[in-house]
């Protein structure tokens, strides 16, 4: 996976035009197809993505963006999902310090389940179709409590409303 991140809040009069970057990409992707075996990109919004779409000839495999329940990006994963873009949740714990963690709803739930608030966070979005997390963590206990269960997202949600 080739992955190559554009911010949101890219500024249009910036040298160098995205779009440049991302032919170039397709370029070493075409040229080493045993090594390179998807692009990947970080960060594009919609509006990235439909002047990608429009003038490239290589679909990215995955678009890597923030997701967690405080930031959904609904209409972003549905517009990449329906593109055959699979999405990459970062930060599926809130960012810095896990502050999803210790939501009471998230707690609740966790309780209920007797899984850990970050199980109920990353198994959350891990179960969903064409989604993948990424949450990191440099401490063995907490990355055993990050184990994902499979049945968990069916309740998830049943559990949060009551």
């Amino acid at each position: 996976m080739f992955l190559t991140k554009i911010p949101q809040d890219e500024k249009p009069d910036r040298e160098v035009d995205w779009l440049d970057v991302y032919k170039e990409v397709e370029k070493i992707y075409k040229e080493n197809p045993d090594k390179i075996k998807a692009i990947g990109i970080s960060n594009w919004s919609v509006s990235y993505l439909e002047r990608l779409l429009a003038n490239s000839t290589v679909i990215p495999a995955i678009n890597q963006i923030e997701l967690h329940p405080s930031c959904t990006q609904t209409e972003l994963v549905k517009f990449s999902q329906s593109k055959g873009i699979a999405i990459t949740a970062y930060s599926p714990l809130g960012s810095t310090g896990s502050p999803l963690a210790h939501n009471e709803v998230v707690q609740a739930v966790a309780e209920k389940r007797d899984v850990s608030p970050h199980t109920v966070l990353v198994s959350l979005w891990a179960n969903i179709d064409q989604t993948s997390v990424l949450s990191k963590s440099v401490t063995p206990e907490r990355i055993r409590c990050k184990c994902l269960d499979p049945h968990l997202h069916i309740y998830i949600w049943r559990d949060a409303r009551g």
